[in-house]
């Protein structure tokens, strides 16, 4: 089967995932891993759910084999090894040797293989003799489940340990034996985790383009996600794009991640990384440190009660604050904070009347748009971040009834213009609001439906000229009906749109600064 084949094998793993269906989005994950076992999102997606602790830790070392930096694998292969530690005693198999030092002998011998890379020792007739007596033991072993038989096994593993087709056979058996569903036979079948091989090539990305390139005079760095990952549409890998550049990038985060969020100065960036299921946080960095480690951001409420999983982080220009959406636990709604950056202290500015879902802080930090769905319509408010003795007072933009939803939005440079995605009749698209005051102005539409059925998170350039974007260009590709997301820029002062990337894999714009 071709790479072609695993993706598509991605893909439906995803969709079993939107559907709850977890054993057969292991299933199809593992067949992907099957057919090209260097394909990085598959092992990522596939180790949160798989429960098996030895095909867990497969899975694990696998990540950190392909991605030695990737702290996910990392922390969860260190939860996985105490899990382990601390359960119930294992039986020995023979005096001194447990079953799960007998497991971690073939992992072991397969870590050695992957070292001396795929080097082949040349089989002389008495080898050969003692593989076919390897096996016939292993067959045996695993049939009958004796604890005789299983201490022949680990006697022939010893025995195996120089000769590299002689550990790949005893790894895949191990492998086997800690399966609930093992057979007698060796042999792998298409839903088992398949042993690591040495790294092949990286197949090149089909590249769908269909508007020119960025001209190369704009100026700034786009910090954008993008990439696959089939556990879940929200989280990838984070990225640099020169804004006048040809689509090249610079992956500065390897780990699962979104919505970078960068100064005017780009020294430090905050963004959202990726825990575990259903569980992220805020982290920040210094994108222009090559040395420079992701950080944690603890968010302390004065008044006390818990808020976990925020969204939408805004910084103002300054690097100062971050305005945010979280969902406070006891009020059970997602609510508007304000992060002072230096103290790490967080102010909740918005009562529990609605859900938030999206918000944007002025350069100045004076005042924040955020999007909230009050049970009955979705509309855009402002908040006046200055004004805490009345309570932070929220004035309405947007009163349309849900004529348009509005989504995702950014303030441009001169805090008083505010972009938006708003979806209506089917299509979402980009919106400009001009303030007067804190009262909406007007409200134009930028763009149609003639290029994409979906525009989404705007972002305006530092000098408040141009947005980025991300949107899906239908029937780019037969392999992509719909469209991929990828990067476009339009140009305020003459309408012109640009498409910076033309990738075969999403990608989402988070911020655009100097």
């Amino acid at each position: 089967m071709s790479e072609k084949d695993a993706n598509k094998l991605l893909q439906e793993a995803q969709a079993a995932l939107d559907v709850g269906d977890k054993r057969q989005a292991i299933e199809l994950l593992k067949q992907a891993v099957e057919i090209n076992p260097e394909l990085l999102p598959a092992w990522q997606a596939l180790a949160p759910i798989l429960e098996n602790k030895d095909e867990k830790r497969i899975a694990l070392t696998t990540i950190l084999r392909l991605d030695p930096g990737n702290e996910y694998a990392q922390s969860e292969l260190l939860v996985t090894e105490k899990s382990g530690t601390a359960g119930a005693a294992e039986d020995e198999i023979v005096p001194g040797i447990t079953r799960r030092e007998a497991r971690l002998v073939g992992i072991g011998l397969t870590v050695f293989t992957l070292v001396v890379c795929g080097a082949v020792f040349l089989i002389t007739s008495t080898i050969n003799g003692q593989r076919a007596e390897t096996q016939r033991q292993v067959a045996q072993a695993i049939a009958n489940d004796t604890a005789t038989q299983e201490a022949a096994l680990v006697n022939q593993t010893a025995t195996a340990v120089e000769l590299t087709e002689e550990a790949t056979v005893m790894a895949a058996t191990l492998f086997a034996q800690s399966s609930p569903t093992a057979t007698a036979s060796p042999t792998r079948s298409r839903a088992e985790l398949p042993t690591p091989i040495p790294p092949t090539a990286t197949p090149t990305p089909v590249a769908l383009r269909v508007l020119g390139e960025a001209p190369n005079y704009l100026v700034g760095r786009i910090f954008a996600w993008g990439g696959v990952n089939p556990a879940t549409d929200d989280f990838q890998t984070l990225r640099i794009y020169p804004a006048g550049g040809n689509g090249t990038f610079n992956e500065f985060r390897s780990e699962l991640s979104q919505a970078p969020v960068a100064d005017n100065s780009s020294n430090q960036v905050f963004y959202l990384k990726y825990r575990r299921e259903n569980e992220w946080e805020l982290a920040s960095i210094n994108p222009n440190d090559a040395n420079s480690q992701a950080i944690g951001v603890t968010l302390r409420l004065p008044e006390g009660g818990s808020i976990i999983n925020p969204l939408s982080p805004s910084v103002s220009a300054d690097g100062s604050k971050v305005a945010l959406v979280a969902l406070n636990l006891q009020a059970n709604r997602k609510l508007v904070y304000l992060l002072d950056v230096a103290t790490n202290q967080v102010t909740v500015l918005t009562p529990p009347d609605g859900d938030y879902t999206s918000v944007a802080i002025a350069p100045d930090g004076s005042k924040i748009a955020a999007v909230r769905n009050d049970g009955t319509a979705t509309d855009i408010v402002l908040i006046d971040v200055l004004d805490a003795t009345n309570n932070y007072p929220r004035t309405p933009l947007t009163t349309d009834a849900n004529g348009v939803v509005e989504e995702t939005l950014d303030f441009a440079a001169d805090g008083a213009t505010i972009v938006f995605a708003g979806t209506a009749n089917g299509n979402t698209d980009l919106y400009i609001l001009r303030l007067s005051g804190t009262t909406a102005a007007g409200i134009d539409q930028l763009t149609t439906a003639t290029l994409a059925n979906r525009e989404i998170y705007p972002v305006f350039s530092p000098d408040g000229r141009y947005i980025v974007y991300a949107a899906n260009p239908s029937g780019v590709s037969d392999l992509n009906p719909d469209g991929v997301m990828n990067l476009f820029i339009f140009e305020l002062g003459t309408g012109n749109t640009y498409q910076l990337t033309g990738e075969s894999d999403p990608v989402f714009p988070g911020s655009w600064s100097n």
